[in-house]
């Protein structure tokens, strides 16, 4: 089965890329904010509070689960895409709407990957704000520009779109 792109993909694809941008742009106000509004004599490089551990330390952990559950999600949904055979995989027919759900399911994992490096960035803003170390500063960027590196574009999606068509048809035989 090969990939059509629906009519409506460049508008789907910009709903998607407003949803990220938000995402990035509610982080760097509030690093804005952080960094210009609040500022505060920065600890030496060499210092860690404990504040700073603890967040980096959730920040590694969902980094991690970040993988694990966009892969989960990836794989629920394209196995939800179809009714399941007597084996448990989607009979033929059900590929009706594919691209279509393909695509929700893309915007789903977005948001939901988008999520997991969220939280943990905000977390580690807040750190900078009451502790003012440069580790906890630095990473928090860091999250903010791996949201940023998953900015969809229509080839990403696409991409996508066409390797879980692919996939599918493997999991089928």
């Amino acid at each position: 089965m090969q990939y059509n792109p629906p009519d409506d993909l460049p508008l789907r694809v910009r709903t998607m890329q407003i949803i990220d941008a938000a995402l990035v742009m509610g982080l760097l106000s509030f690093l804005l904010i952080v960094t210009v509004i609040l500022p505060g004599k920065p600890v030496a490089l060499g210092v860690l509070p404990l504040l700073t551990l603890i967040a980096l330390g959730f920040a590694a952990a969902m980094i991690v689960v970040r993988v694990i559950v966009v892969n989960i999600v990836t794989i629920a949904g394209r196995r939800r895409i179809g009714p399941p055979d007597a084996t448990g995989r989607p009979t033929a027919g059900a590929r009706d709407g594919t691209t279509e759900q393909l695509l929700a399911l893309y915007q789903t994992r977005m948001i939901v990957g988008a999520a997991c490096l969220e939280g943990p960035a905000f977390f580690l803003l807040i750190t900078y704000m009451t502790e003012h170390s440069p580790w906890s500063l630095a990473a928090a960027i860091v999250l903010i520009l791996g949201i940023a590196a998953h900015f969809p574009t229509q080839q990403r999606i696409a991409d996508f779109v066409q390797q879980q068509i692919s996939q599918m048809e493997e999991e089928k035989y």
